[in-house]
């Protein structure tokens, strides 16, 4: 009894002490307060703008077309844009700013309904758009979509300011959109995340395949 009792005074203790992330905000999301060393990688939750019907280049560019903010996780089907349906095609952008790390950084890829590709622009312009994921096929109709789900991980040198393109196209799931933000953070701690996840899952496999066994 007094283990559990320290236990759950360690566990409180700890909660107590954990920062809270910053969330994106009309497009932006700050990074300056966050330590990757100490506070860990971060999801890139919040407020993205979003491009309904566009496939937008992603290039450093001042951006002047019309656009709405999306929250993210969650799906693009909103009662305040009755412009956007269900099934169709988009793109979602994000700021990051204020990295203060030399180290090498990876994205772990969001979960996405139902097909996408996500690129990474330096704000420096020096070099070209790098294609960070892509999952199934983006399609501006729906002969054109091929939809796929997959779980990965891409590396990347780190820069202060950066933005994230996501192309979008929907036309197989009820409602199209990012259901799990990327993850960004230290690459060592993603990977070693993703490996976890991955164990955990065969591990859960294998268990429910013993019961199976031997229930039926």
């Amino acid at each position: 009894m007094k283990l559990i009792l320290l236990l759950f005074l360690i566990l409180l203790t700890s909660c107590g002490n954990v920062k809270e992330p910053p969330s994106a905000v009309k497009g932006i999301i700050d990074l300056r307060d966050w330590d990757f060393e100490r506070h860990g990688p971060i999801s890139l939750s919040g407020e993205w703008k979003f491009h309904w019907e566009q496939f937008k280049e992603p290039k450093f560019s001042k951006d002047r077309d019309e656009k709405i903010l999306i929250n993210v996780p969650g799906p693009w089907l909103k009662d305040e844009n009755p412009q956007i349906k269900r099934l169709g095609f988009g793109t979602y952008v994000l700021e990051v700013i204020g990295i203060d790390t030399k180290a090498v950084l990876a994205l772990r890829a969001p979960l996405v309904l139902s097909s996408y590709k996500m690129f990474l622009v330096h704000s420096t312009g020096s070099a070209p758009p790098a294609e960070m994921f892509k999952v199934g096929r983006v399609g501006e109709v729906a002969r054109d979509s091929i939809p796929d789900l997959k779980d990965e991980v891409k590396s990347f040198k780190s820069s202060q300011r950066f933005f994230l393109f996501v192309q979008v196209s929907n036309y197989h799931f009820r409602n199209g959109g990012l259901r799990k933000p990327p993850i960004l953070g230290l690459e060592k701690e993603i990977k070693r995340s993703f490996t976890f996840n991955q164990l955990r899952d065969f591990f859960i496999a294998g268990i429910l395949l013993i019961i199976s066994f031997y229930h039926f």
